[in-house]
């Protein structure tokens, strides 16, 4: 992660709990699962997982086996790090939208071949070596964003898009957590907290 220490207890950091959330912030994660670090290679991130806080103790979020409200202790039960952050721009009314856009996608189906894709996007080099100097580009230049079914960030920033906030320039569907680690890198969110670290 840039900018923010991976130990809340030096350099600034907080470890916070879920009291010091509101609703639409979003946590980005990791696991030591083989698929989390799986993820972190693509990607080349220190979090593989991003999800958003809907409030009451609740998150939404794009898993395996697709957008599912849960409660918060169930969605970090296995994180070694978590962390929130909040939208500059954030209004109670933007809140509003972002999580009612969310609710809406509970139950549809998790998009592996998006996720995939946006990991491709985000590292150039596993994307030469898996597709070639050729079929890189093109695997780039494909629409892979499908209305019915989310990864994790695609979900987090959709539901801002919706709601009229930006956090990445570009596509939801060619983003990866990381991302959003980044806009807390240019300024767009700010530092909520760890709540697992």
């Amino acid at each position: 992660m840039r900018n923010i220490p991976l130990t809340p207890k030096s350099d600034g950091g907080v470890c916070i709990d879920s009291a010091a959330l509101e609703s639409a912030d979003i946590i980005v994660a990791t696991t030591e699962a083989a698929s989390s670090r799986f993820i972190r290679y693509s990607t080349l991130s220190d979090v593989s997982h991003a999800l958003l806080y809907a409030g009451s103790g609740r998150v939404i979020e794009a898993v395996g086996e697709g957008v599912r409200d849960t409660s918060l202790g169930e969605a970090v039960k296995d994180d070694i790090l978590a962390v929130a952050y909040r939208h500059k721009q954030m209004t109670p009314a933007a809140a509003q939208k972002i999580i009612q856009f969310a609710r809406k996608q509970v139950g549809k189906s998790y998009d592996y071949a998006g996720a995939a894709a946006a990991g491709l996007h985000n590292n150039t080099g596993l994307c030469v070596v898996l597709l070639g100097v050729i079929g890189c580009p093109i695997a780039r230049a494909v629409k892979w964003e499908q209305p019915d079914r989310f990864f994790c960030s695609e979900l987090v920033l959709a539901a801002y898009k919706a709601a009229g906030l930006s956090v990445v320039n570009g596509n939801p569907s060619n983003a990866a957590p990381d991302d959003i680690v980044s806009a807390y890198s240019a300024g767009i969110l700010r530092y909520v907290g760890h709540l697992i670290a």
